[in-house]
């Protein structure tokens, strides 16, 4: 080939061959910058669904004592509401009492 070509014609195919080594450098790097931001993009996420992750973990581990304690403090407000029934059927039942007093003496008070 090199015998077929004019001096000209060798220097313009030199100069084509490193504008084309050139351009596809050029499109290659693009090429590389735009893979490089999208695993920077995606480590990102991959960090994020880590400390979510870790987040869940946390709370998942945390479930069981704190069904604990709910279950502790309604017995203690199923005790608490027990206590204020007693208390009122109590007062209901003094009141009662006191009422049907109050009916007695005044039945004696107007037989005397």
């Amino acid at each position: 080939i090199a015998k077929s070509m004019t001096i000209e014609e060798m220097r313009q195919l030199h100069h084509h061959a490193l504008e084309d080594a050139q351009a596809k450098k050029t499109e290659l790097r693009l090429v590389l910058a735009s893979r490089y931001r999208e695993l920077v993009g995606s480590s990102d996420e991959v960090l994020k669904m880590r400390e979510r992750s870790q987040e869940l973990h946390q709370l998942v581990h945390a479930l069981p004592s704190l069904m604990t304690k709910l279950q502790q403090q309604n017995q203690r407000n199923q005790q608490i509401a027990q206590a204020i029934d007693e208390e009122e059927k109590t007062n209901s039942n003094n009141e009662q009492e006191e009422t049907g007093q109050d009916v007695n003496n005044s039945t004696k008070q107007e037989e005397e």
